[in-house]
């Protein structure tokens, strides 16, 4: 997590074809894995049923793939956190609290922040890193849901709604998404509300442009993106 890689930017095709080399030089505790997978693969199923402007799909599937890569530091490593974990990763407990805090160390508190600072160490391209740059800056209120759909800025709007489809469980309804945020992170109400308002927005304004409904972006319907990515053999659509 360290090493600053000198030569050309890593390209949008690397990233996804190299992604599970990428987890693994980064530690990536495998639930936080399968999130970026998960929405990775929501986004790839957005894109390929895309009827709209010309949008780049390997920029969004790129960008999703690396979107939390510093979730790690706001992991909760109490009880309730470590629930979420896989078996595996929970017997291994005290080296992810010791890669927590190395890169709490080196990135700072604000996993915003720090998914950029840690996508410009890794060298990503400079496409996938201002993508982060713009969800980062969503996520940190910085930048309203509202500037997104007026500045017709599809591939943001594809990725902040594709992570939002994803919960711990993994691909959900816009519904489910609020309940679970409301019950993890104890959301007052009214928060809930507004969120759930702008990812409702957010997803009326998108699908004016898929092809599927909402309700056919599932599980089953992403699965053999997962495969894809799981395989290092992605294909374009």
């Amino acid at each position: 997590m360290n090493e600053k890689n000198p030569q050309r930017p890593v390209s949008e095709s690397t990233i996804i074809r190299s992604i599970s080399a990428i987890y693994d030089r980064v530690q990536i505790p495998q639930n936080l894995r399968v999130h970026m997978l998960d929405a990775a693969s929501v986004g790839a199923l957005v894109c390929a049923n895309w009827r709209g402007p010309k949008i780049s799909e390997k920029k969004v599937v790129a960008t999703l793939l690396v979107h939390d890569l510093a979730n790690i530091i706001k992991f909760d490593m109490g009880r309730r956190g470590i629930l979420l974990m896989t078996a595996a990763d929970r017997k291994s407990i005290d080296f992810w609290r010791a890669i927590k805090a190395e890169a709490t160390a080196k990135y700072g508190n604000d996993a915003e922040e720090a998914v950029v600072k840690m996508a410009k160490d890794l060298n990503l391209s400079n496409s996938v890193v201002s993508l982060l740059e713009k969800m980062s800056a969503v996520h940190s209120k910085r930048y309203e849901i509202g500037k997104v759909l007026r500045q017709k800025d599809r591939e943001l709007a594809i990725c902040l709604y594709a992570d939002w489809r994803v919960n711990p469980r993994g691909i959900v309804s816009i519904a489910e998404r609020a309940h679970d945020l409301s019950i993890r992170y104890n959301i007052r109400a009214n928060e809930i509300r507004k969120l759930h308002s702008e990812a409702s927005m957010l997803e009326e304004w998108l699908f004016r442009n898929v092809k599927l409904s909402p309700a056919e972006i599932n599980s089953s319907s992403a699965r053999r993106y997962l495969q894809m990515f799981n395989s290092g053999k992605f294909i374009l659509s």
